[in-house]
């Protein structure tokens, strides 16, 4: 993160402050063994008055994406992507791992009774397509509200920016090892999901994380999709679905709260091109 603060400000606690911030978060909001979610996915649900104000809101903000784009964006789909191995041991599943996993994926089968939380037997939640741009949006907040005159917060390539400053934030190539571009920003915030970080090569075939909870396997929608939003929470969670679904889902989605949408998709012959809707920021 980069913070520009007035002289008689601290910006080291300041980003000390943001750090302890982010491992809250990471800590109320993760998947893996101790953290929030695991836990929710091992007792098979919680009280929501037992969870913390961080894993409610990550709720609430997943369950307006579920339906802003059709259900391509689906917290419910940790079934699926154990099944393929993602990320540490990606390998191609057995049908009746997919048909097991598939048959406890969606959103509409998680039950809200009085103050709870009830899974299905099997269904494991994974919300690390929205809670790392949330997560950015806090630690932002923070550092504005901790007196901050410009900042940029970045995680895992989701960024959120404002300030007196000009900002300047890169794109990856969906192909190769540079960037596509380049887009000049004062505030807001950009998310790119991509089927680049993460995949394995099957028959010849690549297969990434960005899973398709209506198939179950990879969403082949785009290479590589960028939102352009306000809050990086929102951006992050349209881009995992943009690139599962690309631009025949895009035009049906409900843009509330998002500004822009840029899709790369790679043809037949290794090119790339690019479609867009919306206003982006400007490129250079």
């Amino acid at each position: 993160m980069i913070v520009e603060a007035p002289h008689d400000l601290d910006p080291e606690g300041m980003i000390s402050g943001a750090d302890s911030l982010l491992r809250s978060i990471e800590a109320e909001t993760g998947r893996f063994p101790g953290q929030g979610v695991c836990v929710i996915n091992t007792t098979g649900g919680a009280a929501l008055s037992g969870l913390g104000p961080h894993m409610l809101r990550v709720l609430e903000l997943s369950d307006s994406v579920f339906n802003a784009t059709g259900g391509l964006f689906d917290p419910t789909a940790g079934a699926l992507v154990d099944a393929w191995g993602f990320p540490n041991d990606p390998h191609f599943p057995l049908e009746a791992e997919l048909d097991a996993a598939m048959a406890v994926t969606g959103w509409h089968l998680l039950e809200f009774r009085n103050d709870s939380i009830v899974l299905p037997e099997g269904m494991k939640l994974d919300f690390g397509a929205v809670a790392k741009g949330y997560a950015v949006d806090q630690v932002y907040e923070y550092l504005v509200s901790h007196g901050a005159r410009s900042c940029l917060v970045e995680v895992g390539g989701e960024v959120r920016c404002g300030g007196e400053r000009l900002w300047r934030v890169a794109i990856r190539h969906p192909r190769n090892s540079g960037y596509y571009g380049v887009y000049e920003m004062r505030s807001g915030a950009l998310a790119t999901s991509g089927d680049y970080e993460c995949f394995l090569i099957h028959e010849g075939v690549r297969y990434s994380h960005l899973i398709d909870p209506f198939t179950g396997f990879s969403g082949t929608g785009a290479q590589s999709a960028t939102v352009y939003a306000a809050s990086c929470g929102r951006a992050d969670a349209y881009a995992t679905a943009a690139a599962v679904g690309g631009r025949e889902a895009v035009e049906g989605f409900d843009m509330s709260g998002v500004l822009g949408i840029l899709l790369l998709t790679e043809d037949e012959n290794g090119e790339v091109s690019e479609w867009s809707t919306g206003v982006l920021p400007n490129s250079r």
